[in-house]
């Protein structure tokens, strides 16, 4: 089961999504870009995004707070 997170507006029609899922059967964090399609109302999921281990999030958080000092 996909569970959102949070998300992140990218413009008015995308946005970038946190999600928490499972993947052949381990857990996995989703950050991935929504957009909508021509003609489309609703968001779906783009190629554009990263699936990772959720045991691998720790690093994750880590690199990112390096941005920026």
């Amino acid at each position: 089961m996909n569970k959102v997170i949070g998300a992140i507006n990218k413009s008015d029609d995308a946005e970038v999504r946190v999600s928490t899922t499972n993947f052949k059967g381990r857990p996995v964090v989703d950050i991935r870009v929504w957009f909508k399609p021509d003609g489309v109302d609703e968001l779906v999921p783009s190629r554009k995004g990263i699936t990772l281990d959720l045991t691998k999030l720790p690093d994750l958080v880590n690199i990112l707070e390096r941005i920026g000092k």
